[in-house]
């Protein structure tokens, strides 16, 4: 008698075991095994993390479901070194409790590879075995030739040889702290590192899918040289060639449908359909622009596409701001003019997404929001607007994800966060989305749109009034609490929300509206306020709380969200027909 014991993958994904006591067979009992292990490899890669579009809103879809990344990032150095591992359960805890679900972690090419050829996993593997107890995911942030548009987080042995792994120059010669973009050892290197960190994941999360997505590099472009391209000789002799066909093949292809500013560019230029790089883009800092996001975009390529093959999470790419009418940060960066290049170059990154620290923050989300480009802000400020902009992120635009950096006012290193993460605007808002998540995800992508975000940023004047048509009804808001200043010169307090509001179509003549710090009007011609109460969300369903009057004949609603701190406030309303239209 002989018991077999099998071990399968559920429907989540979850592993289970179960054991038969049979009489069987030693061949018998590999027969069954090999029978039962094609169903449970499709299961397992029916479970990898992808997107998919619902309602033409992309999604991230996890064990299956839509998944909606209420993230934070940790600081670059906080966890990067062995001597990090014994914080980081704490850490993880203190993030747990914040309702967060997501974390996005570094994990650098100089803590992987230390020595070249030998490689360290107890990061990666640490960090996935305590995420997966905590039922957390991970956003892998991987630190490689490019951090910042330099070479910050690369290992020594690669900094210090600067014949193998040559940087980008200047126009008068002068090296730059960065990897010229064109420097093959480079990427080869970078690869075989990824590959390798990209095998430990699916070795140690095969079957749990902690980590559901990659950055391959960070912030990625050229630094120092900024208005200019690369000067080493490689690059020179590129810059005099060609450009490539599959670049010049999308332009063509896809004139008239470019993005604007790639468009002006191609068609000042002469709108050739080839020739160099100057003679189709022009010499300016245009074209060296384009010049470079092109081979930046192929060295991500060759690291990204590498790993992909290992593991086949989706994959992003990030962008360091300048200014909307100059956006990009180190030259050659996935920045929003020129994601066009970005879509030829880049193909296994599904997204080109904004780390946004300026004030406009509408503004730069927008900028993002075109050409089918998927919305994640995986960095943003950690002060009082992180609560307005993750409503912003999801509402307005269908984000995937909302991130901020740090997460605490102040604080520069996160070692200190278990230690004051205990209430924040933040932490209040990720858990009534926590609770809300299955209806903000069935609304997403929805047209006309059922989900609708007012929220003041630091660029618009105090007293704007913003306004919608929303289903038959004009909705006005205006906060009621502006930015301010304290004695000293600075923001205001952080525990000061400036306002934002959000409404979500519950039913016909039904809206639920949510936020603090502003006044919200609803009005509609023959049409009367029939309920307005206060509640909460409650293991996903609404529960009214406290019923508010309803004042007879009333022309227009107004909801006044509340101005307390350490409040926020849900107020349903819903209306009848005083008389026929």
């Amino acid at each position: 008698m002989k018991y077999i014991a099998i071990k399968r993958i559920s429907e989540n994904g979850r592993t289970r075991s179960c054991c038969f006591r049979v009489p069987v067979s030693w061949s018998a009992i590999l027969l069954v095994a090999g029978v039962l292990a094609l169903p449970s490899l499709q299961a397992r890669a029916a479970q990898m993390p992808r997107l998919k579009k619902n309602h033409g809103a992309w999604q991230l879809m996890v064990d299956g479901k839509p998944f909606l990344m209420r993230g934070g990032e940790f600081s670059n150095n906080v966890y990067e070194a062995p001597r990090d591992r014994s914080g980081l359960e704490a850490m993880l805890d203190a993030y747990k409790d914040y309702a967060l679900n997501t974390l996005l972690v570094p994990v650098s090419w100089r803590s992987l590879e230390p020595k070249e050829g030998t490689f360290d996993f107890q990061m990666i593997d640490t960090l996935i075995e305590q995420c997966q107890k905590r039922d957390l995911r991970v956003v892998v942030l991987w630190f490689g030739a490019i951090k910042n548009g330099g070479l910050h987080y690369a290992p020594s042995w690669v900094i210090q040889d600067r014949q193998r792994f040559f940087r980008a120059t200047r126009p008068n010669g002068r090296e730059t702290y960065a990897i010229s973009p064109f420097c093959r050892a480079a990427w080869e290197a970078d690869r075989g590192a990824f590959i390798k960190l990209m095998e430990r994941i699916r070795q140690k999360d095969a079957d749990q899918y902690t980590v559901i997505m990659i950055q391959p590099e960070n912030e990625t472009g050229c630094q120092e040289i900024d208005e200019t391209r690369d000067h080493c000789p490689t690059a020179d002799k590129a810059w005099d060639a060609p450009v490539p066909d599959d670049l010049m093949k999308y332009v063509a292809n896809h004139d008239g449908q470019l993005i604007e500013w790639l468009q002006k560019v191609w068609t000042d230029a002469g709108k050739k359909s080839s020739g160099t790089w100057p003679q189709v883009f022009g010499e300016g800092s245009d074209g060296q622009k384009i010049f470079m996001s092109y081979f930046i975009g192929r060295f991500i390529e060759q690291v990204a596409s590498a790993g992909k093959a290992i593991h086949p999470l989706p994959m992003f790419i990030n962008d360091w701001l300048g200014g909307l009418d100059s956006p990009g940060g180190p030259i050659g960066g996935p920045d929003f003019q020129v994601m066009d290049i970005f879509r030829v170059t880049t193909p296994s990154a599904f997204a080109c997404v904004p780390d946004i620290y300026q004030e406009n923050f509408k503004d730069w989300v927008a900028a993002f929001d075109q050409k089918d480009n998927p919305i994640l802000i995986p960095e943003a400020r950690s002060d009082a607007r992180a609560a307005q902009q993750s409503w912003y992120t999801y509402f307005q635009h269908d984000g995937l994800l909302f991130s901020p950096y740090l997460l605490v006012p102040g604080e520069s290193d996160q070692k200190a966060v278990p230690l004051h993460l205990t209430w924040s605007n933040l932490k209040m808002s990720y858990e009534v989305i926590a609770e809300m998540e299955d209806l903000i995800l069935g609304k997403q992508g929805l047209r006309p749109r059922e989900l609708l975000c007012f929220q003041l940023d630091k660029a618009d004047k105090s007293d704007t009034t913003f306004k919608a048509e929303f289903h038959g009804y004009k909705v006005a808001a205006q906060a009621t609490r502006g930015f301010g200043k304290l004695s000293d010169g600075t923001d205001t307090q952080p525990t000061e929300t400036p306002g934002f509001a959000v409404v979500v179509k519950m039913a016909p003549d039904d809206f639920l509206v949510i936020g603090k710090t502003m006044k919200v009007v609803f009005q509609r011609n023959n049409y009367r306020l029939k309920v307005r109460e206060k509640g909460r969300f409650r293991d996903h369903q609404w529960v009214a709380e406290q019923p508010l009057e309803v004042l007879p004949g009333e022309t227009e609603t107004l909801i006044a969200l509340t101005e307390e701190p350490k409040s926020l406030d849900l107020v349903r309303i819903k209306f009848e027909k005083s008389r026929p239209e």
